[in-house]
Order: structure tokens, then C-alpha cells, then sequence
């Protein structure tokens, strides 16, 4: 048996917060100890407990774009050195073998590892945006901390190896889905029903759609869902003053535990996000429950998406474009019956979670082997 130590950036459970819960479930299925740190208390707090994992609960000093401040920077060094002291103990102690850290915003994986010499994985689920002097840390460590990085997405593949000065250790691996989980998730009678489901942030493009919905008109409803880290509810109050601003009707769910309830009340998922989305997790699920998708010409999506087949692109940040793009896929039921049809097909065949759990399991085994 071997022991591993998960490191993960929030308690969540959106895409890359699954993602890891899957993970780490495939660890302890196969007879492995999974050891898992997170920052605070959550939804994912709570799987990770009902599956048997070791759980530690302390704050790991991720870095987000709020701490991007003199004083933001002292917070989050004095957390990194509090983590560091924590995880090394705990390496010791739990005699471990292997660090996988999820997303690189968590560096005290890393940093550890370094100092340690234990071997390290970094599954990388973003598309780094400045501030540079953070990208060039990553970006340091990815070098010289890590013995392999986990790529989302040729997006992401790409991006990161043009960065770093050792791009044969990162390594492209997409994300799987449970198809069997929606395998019951209908599509629901009456007006067609456009939605969005996702974290609420500056970059995912929660003010696109609304401004897609706007220009659509009344003659398709909408529904949203999802809601931002703590300390930028802030964007809540500006989505909504948006929505006003334009006068359209959005149904806001907020937070939704289980997405299948999201997906049974629409006919078409819109991803609108303005940057380069790594991998996002919503599109294989979507597809999964038998939605067509509707994504930006950009990241990840380009990977999921088959181009008029399980979905299409719209532009960035041209909301007239783009609904006039959509308006005619809306009001062909027969079409969107059949996007539906080869949705489901796409995500089983090329987005199965056995083929993920399959991957994931190789890659940790050669790592931990040398």
C-alpha cells in the first residue's frame, strides 16, 4: 500500500474540486492511503469523509488574484511558511510517497517537495493570466519541483510548455465524466430553456450570457447557477445590477449540490467565458446528460466540442453575433434532439471516466516508481 498526500485549492464541488474527489476515490479503490489537506471545511470536505480519506483541514495559502497586494502577499508568505512546517511534518509522519497537488494555485506542494525530495505531480487546470511575477514562480517550480505536470487540455498543454524551460514533463490527459451519473437527466417540456452553470468570476462570463439573453429575447427562458469564492460576492450584486440594467429575466439558482437538477430544467448549456477556459468540467457533463453545448471559440471547449455535431462556437464578447449564431439552433427542436443524441455518445466514448481512472492510475504508478 502505498500513501499519498492530495493537496487541493478549495472545498468546493465544481469541476476541478470532482475532478480531484474522482481521483482521489480511484486512490483508495485501488488499496492506496489517500492523505488529504484542504484550506477550510466544504462540500468536498464532507465526500472526501464519506470515502475514508485521511483529512486534515488547514490553511494552505492559495494564491488568488485578491492577494495580489503588498499586504495580500505578506498574508499568503506567512500561510505558505505555516503550510510548508505542517506538510513536511506530515510527510514524516504519514511516511509519504507521493505529493499530488490540484491546480497551480497551490505552490506549497511544490515547495515542499523541493525541500523534501518527494516525488510530485501538479495537475494544472488553468491558463495562467498575470501578474507575471506569480506565473514566473509557477512556472520556476514547474522546472525544478515537480517531477511531472498534469496538462486539462491542449490549450493548456500548450500554453504552459511554451513557459517553462522543461515542457517533456508535462503531459496531456483530459478529463473523464460518470456518464452512467446522468444517464436519467431528461430534457424538460415547454419554452426551450437556455442556461449557464459555473463559478461566478470575472473571466466565466456570467454578464456575456446576460447580455446573449437579452439580444435572444423573450422567447426563450434562462436559468444560471453557481456562486463565487469567498470574498467576491461582490459579483453577485454587479451580475445583478447588470441584469436589471438590460431588463432581461434569468432564473438564479445560486449554488446547486447536485448539477443533474440544473441540467433536468434546460434544453442547451452556455458556456460564454471571455478567457481561455482550461478544461471546464460543466461541457463533459453537460454532454454526458444529453445537452448540446454552446461554448466561446477558445481553450478547453475546443477539445470537448464537436463543431456542429454535439454543439458549436459563438465569438467573445460580441453578445448580437453570437445570438444570432443561436437563434436558429433554438428553434429547431430536431436538431437539438440530435446534438443531444451525439452529446451522450461523444462523452462515453472519448470522455469516459474508466478511460481517466485508467490514465491517472498509470501516471502515478510510474511517477512512483522514478
Amino acid at each position: 500500500m502505498k500513501s499519498i498526500l492530495f493537496l487541493h485549492s478549495s472545498s468546493d464541488l465544481y469541476g476541478a474540486s470532482r475532478i480531484f474527489l474522482q481521483i482521489v476515490e480511484n486512490t483508495i479503490k485501488r488499496g492506496d492511503k489517500a492523505v488529504v489537506v484542504l484550506s477550510n471545511e466544504g462540500p468536498l470536505s464532507i465526500r472526501l469523509r464519506e470515502l475514508g480519506a485521511e483529512l486534515f483541514i488547514f490553511k494552505l495559502g492559495i494564491l488568488r488574484r485578491r492577494y495580489m497586494s503588498p499586504l495580500g502577499l505578506i498574508n499568503r508568505l506567512y500561510y505558505l511558511v505555516n503550510s510548508f512546517v505542517k506538510l513536511k511534518t506530515l510527510i514524516q509522519v504519514e511516511k509519504i510517497e507521493l505529493v499530488y497537488s490540484n491546480s497551480t494555485s497551490v505552490l506549497v506542494g511544490a515547495i515542499t517537495c523541493m525541500i523534501t525530495k518527494t516525488p510530485h505531480i501538479w495537475h494544472i487546470h488553468e491558463i495562467m493570466t498575470p501578474p507575471w511575477p506569480l506565473r514566473q514562480v509557477q512556472t520556476y517550480l514547474m522546472d525544478h519541483a515537480s517531477n511531472l505536470q498534469i496538462a486539462v487540455s491542449k490549450a493548456t498543454e500548450s500554453h504552459w510548455k511554451s513557459l517553462v524551460n522543461k515542457p517533456e514533463k508535462i503531459i496531456r490527459l483530459f478529463n473523464g465524466v460518470d456518464c452512467e451519473h446522468y444517464a436519467n437527466v431528461k430534457s424538460p417540456t415547454g419554452n426551450i430553456c437556455i442556461g449557464m452553470i459555473g463559478r461566478v468570476n470575472h473571466w466565466k462570463g456570467q454578464p456575456y450570457f446576460l447580455e446573449i439573453a437579452k439580444e435572444l429575447g423573450a422567447s426563450f427562458s434562462y436559468v444560471m447557477a453557481g456562486d463565487p469564492y469567498p470574498g467576491y460576492e461582490y459579483l453577485l450584486e454587479e451580475n445583478e445590477s447588470i441584469r436589471k440594467k438590460l431588463n432581461v429575466e434569468v432564473q438564479n439558482l445560486g449554488y446547486v449540490a447536485d448539477n443533474r437538477d440544473f441540467f433536468n430544467q434546460i434544453h442547451v448549456l452556455v458556456l460564454p467565458s471571455i478567457l481561455p477556459d482550461p478544461l471546464p468540467t460543466v461541457v463533459l457533463e453537460a454532454m454526458a446528460a444529453g445537452k448540446p453545448v454552446i461554448a466561446t471559440r477558445q481553450g478547453g471547449a475546443l477539445d470537448m466540442i464537436k463543431d456542429g455535431e454535439t454543439g458549436f462556437f459563438i465569438p467573445i464578447k460580441e453578445p448580437k453575433e453570437a445570438a444570432d449564431l443561436i437563434r436558429p439552433f433554438l428553434n429547431n427542436k430536431v436538431q437539438i434532439h440530435q446534438l443531444s443524441i451525439q452529446a451522450r455518445e461523444r462523452a462515453k466514448v472519448h470522455f469516459s471516466l474508466e478511460r481517466f481512472n485508467d490514465e491517472i492510475t498509470r501516471i502515478i504508478s510510474l511517477t512512483l516508481q522514478g
